[in-house]
């Protein structure tokens, strides 16, 4: 029989590992993004939509940085505030990618060299994102539908 003190002991095992797991994503993403900049002519072709992709990732990897170096700071506590900010620029993420690749695809068709690289690195990005949220099919399932919206 489950009690309020192990759900309460699983919840909070669970947040831990999302924290714990949501650090390499604050390096990934900026990673991926450079490497779209560098290794497709989107730059080139589509600054406006480069230029997004690579401010918001920063912006968003810097908010991350932070939510997670302050949950990782007192990892008894439950941070409400702090979950739910952490868990909203999760789903910005997988939104960003979504909306950088459903528009190049949209301007540039699914069959144009630079769009298919890009969408190798969305790959990786979901395939990442899937791993991180696997504790939580809701959180999963939104994420998803995010990252893969055309």
């Amino acid at each position: 029989m489950w009690t309020l003190d192990k759900r309460a002991k699983l919840s909070v095992k669970v947040q831990q590992d999302l924290t714990e797991g949501s650090k390499q994503g604050i390096w990934a993403h900026p990673l991926c993004v450079v490497l779209v900049a560098v290794t497709t002519g989107l730059l080139q072709r589509a600054p406006l939509l480069m230029s997004f992709a690579i401010l918001s990732t920063l912006l968003q990897s810097a908010l991350r940085g932070y939510v997670v170096r302050r949950l990782r700071a007192d990892l008894n506590a439950r941070q409400r505030r702090l979950e739910r900010m952490h868990v909203g620029l999760l789903l910005s993420c997988a939104a960003m990618w979504g909306m950088v690749s459903g528009s190049a695809i949209y301007m540039f068709g699914c069959h144009d060299r630079d769009v298919l690289m890009l969408l190798l690195y969305h790959a990786g990005i979901a395939f990442a994102t899937v791993n991180l949220l696997v504790h939580d099919r809701r959180l999963m399932e939104g994420a998803l539908g995010l990252l893969l919206r055309r």
